[in-house]
This record gives C-alpha cells, structure tokens and sequence, in this order.
C-alpha cells in the first residue's frame, strides 16, 4: 500500500517551492558588493549610515553578569595543564586581538578567527561537570568572554552531564543588524566551519582530542534570537 501510494503521489517540483523563489531572487539581485570599484565602499558607508539612523548597532560579544575567572594567556607560558589548554583553545577559536574602525563609522572586533563583515555571531560556552578536576575550575556552566580572554560564570553545573564540554551558539542579531537579506544565513555557518576547523587544528596542536557532542542543558539562549549550533566534548591529554 506504502507503494502504490508513493507511485501515484505527485512529484512536487522544488522550483516551484515560494521559499525556493525567494532565495533565488535574493541571489539574483547581487548581495555582494564589488570592492574592486571605487564606489563600493561609498555604497556600503551610505548603507551602514541609514542602519544607524534606525537602529542602535547590537553589541559584538555579550556583557558579562559576575565577577570574571581570569585564563592563562599563551604568551606567558608555564607548565602545561588542561585549564592552559582549554584557555589558549578558546582565545584561537574566538579571542579579541584588538578593536578597529569600520569605514569611519563603528567600532568592530578582529578576532582570531576573522569573521563576514567582522559580525562575529559566534560565542562559547564551557562547562564543567561536577567531580571534574582536568580543568582546575570549579563546576558550572561559563560564557567565554573575548575581550577580557576570561570565563562568566552564568550556571552552577547541575545540569551537565560528565566532563569538559565546549558549546558554540549563534547570536542572529549581529548579523541580521548589518546583512538584512535572508542569504546572509548561509555565511554564518561558512563561520561556523572556520572556527570548527580552527577549533580541531589547535587543539591537535595543543594534545587534547575534540569530539561532536551533545550541548549540555542550562545553556541561558532565547529560541530565534541565540540558538545552539555545535558542541564538543574535551577529553585528556593524548
């Protein structure tokens, strides 16, 4: 029966599909300014200009909401341990290196790992699970907050399940602030295959092994405003 009413069901053709259309629309019109042209960056300020005008720029990173938990820095370096690891993993995949001028207008973060009009949509959250020593901190759930290469404590670690776990969300209004076309979603995971590939390479580097996991619960996101998009499980020194 499950046959014969596959057989006779009509084939709908994703041409056709209203979303389909509206994609291929957006693409049509040329999203992506040409900057080998003079003109192009007169055209973006002019754009940046008339966002300003109506909307405060979103914030690149998130406040912190306690006292911070300073990291070890790479360039001071000492004996070898999970928290240095773990410290120098978060600062490659998403540390502020220092602030610069956008067309005159805003200021905007150069990260470690550049991001699509210096968005950065991306934070990290680590958590730490009770009984948990490898990391030197004491349980609970932290946001990573780049500009200060530090941990906000933002849960008590209740709800995380075993080990060290490193989760990445997604913040849309950084980027829906400045790219306001539909298309732009396809960059932000362009993004989020960059610190991914960062996040692997660097901790091969540093001797830790990275593996896809489940997000731990408790992470503070609103649903369509911060959304969780990948998790990795930190294990031992190899």
């Amino acid at each position: 029966a499950l046959a014969e009413l596959t057989a006779t069901a009509p084939v709908r053709d994703p041409s056709s599909d209203y979303d389909v259309l509206r994609l291929r629309a957006a693409r049509a019109r040329g999203r992506y300014l040409d900057y080998s042209r003079e003109a192009a960056l007169e055209t973006d300020r002019q754009a940046m200009v008339e966002y300003l005008s109506r909307d405060p720029q979103p914030p690149q990173e998130t406040p912190p909401c306690g006292p911070l938990i300073w990291l070890p820095h790479p360039a001071f370096r000492r004996r070898p341990s999970m928290l240095r690891s773990v410290a120098e993993l978060l600062l490659w995949g998403f540390g502020r290196l220092r602030d610069a001028s956008f067309l005159d207008l805003f200021t905007v973060q150069l990260r470690a790992v550049p991001s699509k009009g210096a968005r950065h949509a991306l934070d990290a959250y680590l958590a730490v699970s009770e009984g948990e020593t490898r990391a030197d901190l004491p349980a609970g759930l932290y946001r990573y907050a780049p500009s200060f290469h530090a941990l906000d404590r933002v849960g008590d670690g209740s709800e995380i399940g075993r080990g060290i776990v490193m989760a990445i969300t997604i913040t849309f209004e950084r980027v829906q602030w400045r790219y306001r076309d539909p298309t732009a979603y396809c960059d932000l995971y362009l993004d989020l295959g960059h610190v991914a590939r960062t996040l692997k390479e660097a901790a091969t580097t540093l001797g830790i092994e990275l593996s896809l996991a489940r997000a731990p619960d408790g992470i503070p996101v609103t649903p369509l405003t911060e959304e969780i998009a990948m998790a990795f499980q930190i294990d031992g020194v190899l």
